[in-house]
């Protein structure tokens, strides 16, 4: 039996200055955690979306089935351990099992004990394949277990996130690797997935076994709501489209978002259904992302990391065009102000009390500046014809008013200092009070802030007063017990 107490999540988002959400939001919310805490949370009997499942059948050296034997999973990482027994036709399943390392034993009377490795992902079953010999001695045979995974499903661990390049530490990204997923349209937010050619709204997410989508968006929590979006090659590119590279950036009055808002450093493993998912994760027509969080071991662990892209690195892009004018004189070229990121932070995690109590924190912040290039999307702008000079002086507008007008429009332009900041900062505890009872709590905090960042394009065709500011905040957290 599994007791999930919720996981509450409250996003803030503003671009220009207008806010999303506000007090009803704030009100729904209340509302929410207050029917939590009122009513008994749900429970679920068998395999739940945040974990996986060991299976096998116990066999003699003839192929017979030995009921009743004894099958010990232990937990490599934590040493948690739990014991199943085979039925009549020697088969054992064990459900709610924490993705990870595993190392099952295998015994019964009058027979070898077996131990084999099994690795558990998220959302499948490991299969062992048990066959026990006649005698008294325990051997130790290495079998790498299979992983019951769909052809259209994905499963992704740490290992292979921190093996495959990836955007901005954008993680998400990867699931555009499996069958049937892909981009969203250009009127979605950056980053959004679309899943067997439906609608990028038509998804859900999940974390730690909890939705993770916005209410009325139908998209993860933090990511900017639609308008136009703006990939990274377009944002360096000079288009103008409303979400800069490092983020979603929503323009028109939508609200903007960030461009993740869980840390990869604290991602265990994330799996990608796109094709017949369990009535499990369920709630969606397109596909489902389920992700978990990473937890302490009995091995006090941490990492660090550090990236940097600078744009000194890179060749001018020839779309990045500017145009100034100065009393007649229209010059264009090729801008490339200085573009900087550095993205930092680490891990840490380990026991509070060995094989009970365990804590990880995560914390991951970005900085950077990008100063934008205010100037006509036109290069012609400054540019007279013959027809508009003569109707101009036919109104008895004289060519040096002309060239006031043009110079004081110049003057709106310019290069504008910018910066895109974000910061996530994740800590979880897990506490298992007996072999056969596991808690864990978590918080996650999310603050980001760009000014004159609501468009991430190199030029932007916008006085340099009318850039607008994007900045945001989310706020989650949660619990779970579960009960063998």
């Amino acid at each position: 039996m599994r007791t999930r107490v919720g996981r509450a999540a409250l996003d803030e988002s503003w671009s220009y200055g207008v806010p999303w959400g506000g007090w009803l939001r704030r009100c729904a919310l209340a509302l929410a955690a207050l029917g939590v805490s009122g009513v008994a949370a749900g429970l679920a009997d068998g395999q739940s979306a945040v974990d996986g499942a060991i299976s096998g059948q116990v066999l003699d050296p003839y192929g017979m089935a030995i009921s009743g034997a004894q099958v010990e999973l232990e937990n490599k990482a934590t040493g948690e351990s739990r014991i199943v027994s085979s039925g009549a036709d020697g088969g054992f399943l064990a459900v709610r099992v924490t993705p990870g390392e595993y190392q099952v034993k295998i015994s019964a009377t009058g027979f070898d004990s077996l131990i084999e490795p099994a690795r558990v992902d998220l959302g499948s079953v490991a299969a062992v394949g048990a066959q026990l010999q006649v005698g008294w001695v325990n051997e130790t045979v290495a079998v790498e277990a299979a992983s019951d995974v769909s052809g259209l499903d994905r499963v992704y661990s740490a290992e292979t996130l921190e093996q495959l390049p990836e955007d901005g530490r954008r993680w998400l990204g990867l699931a555009l690797l499996a069958p049937g997923v892909n981009e969203g349209s250009a009127n979605d937010a950056a980053g959004a997935l679309s899943m067997r050619g439906l609608a990028t709204t038509e998804n859900s997410s999940q974390m730690d076994g909890v939705s993770n989508d916005q209410s009325f968006g139908s998209v993860p929590v933090g990511t900017g709501a639609g308008a136009g979006r703006e990939g990274e090659e377009e944002a360096d590119s000079g288009s103008e489209a409303g979400v800069g590279g490092d983020g979603a950036r929503a323009m028109y009055g939508r609200h903007a978002g960030a461009a993740y808002t869980f840390s990869q450093a604290a991602v265990q493993e994330f799996a990608v259904h796109a094709g017949n998912y369990s009535v499990l994760d369920g709630r969606a027509a397109g596909g489902v992302v389920t992700t978990v969080s990473k937890s302490g071991t009995n091995d006090l662990r941490g990492s660090v990391f550090f990236h940097l892209r600078n744009s000194a690195w890179a060749a001018t892009n020839p779309f990045s065009i500017a145009t100034t004018y100065q009393d007649g004189a229209v010059v264009s070229g090729l801008v490339k102000p200085r573009d900087l990121r550095e993205q930092f932070g680490g891990t840490l995690g380990g026991p509070l009390l060995r094989q009970r109590l365990f804590y990880f924190a995560a914390s991951d912040q970005q900085r950077r500046s990008f100063p934008a290039v205010s100037s006509p999307e036109y290069a012609g702008f400054y540019s007279l014809t013959a027809t508009q000079e003569a109707l101009l002086g036919t109104r008895g507008v004289s060519t040096e008013k002309t060239k006031a007008a043009l110079n004081y429009l110049d003057s709106l332009s310019g290069t504008v200092a910018r910066r895109a900041d974000q910061g996530i900062n994740f800590g979880k505890l897990d506490w298992q009070a007996t072999k056969k009872n596991h808690v864990s709590v978590e918080a996650n905090r999310v603050r980001w802030d760009s000014p004159a960042g609501a468009t991430g394009a190199t030029v932007v065709s916008r006085g340099t007063a009318s850039l607008g500011n994007a900045f945001g905040k989310v706020d989650a957290g949660g619990g779970d017990g579960c009960s063998f």
